[in-house]
């Protein structure tokens, strides 16, 4: 029983695949669909210009070319202007490489990592919020002063 035992314990650890196998299939699997949702952006390029317009991606959106190989990569979009909003720093148009590398990094669910980072972001927005408000407060603190004292010797002149 025992040496049973140690060959069924063998085996099993023999049969479960290595981190480092894991790893390796998990970063090919993420290689194939980078180049895969390259290439069909570059179709949906139409004047090769190596940009995404708003239009082109709502287009490819509505038609369904875009939106279901975008599903399969966990991304569900049903509000196509904000999404390309939400990417497009440039007001129209995205550049392929930048859209492709955004939606890779998009797809799956938050981790905690991401949910400490904005949790993080928004206190360090608040913080400078508040100071830019204090500063704001204290210019038209001196401001209104210099008017008043401008009044006063106006009127004592």
């Amino acid at each position: 029983n025992v040496l049973t035992g140690l060959f069924v314990e063998s085996a099993m650890k023999l049969a479960q695949p290595d981190q480092e196998s894991c790893a390796f299939e998990v970063r090919r699997t993420e290689n194939a669909q980078h180049r895969q949702l390259m290439k069909l952006c570059e179709e949906l390029d139409k004047n090769a210009c190596g940009t995404l317009t708003k239009q082109e991606f709502s287009k490819s959106m509505e038609n369904g070319t875009l939106k279901y190989f975008l599903a399969t990569l966990g991304l569900d979009i049903r509000d196509f202007g904000r999404f390309f909003e939400l990417l497009d720093f440039t007001g129209g148009e995205i550049e392929i490489g930048l859209f492709v590398d955004a939606c890779i990094k998009l797809k799956g669910a938050a981790t905690n990592v991401d949910l400490q980072s904005l949790a993080l972001k928004t206190v360090q927005l608040q913080r400078s919020q508040s100071r830019f408000e204090k500063n704001i407060m204290q210019r038209l603190e001196e401001l209104m002063l210099a008017i008043t004292t401008r009044k006063l010797s106006k009127e004592s002149l």
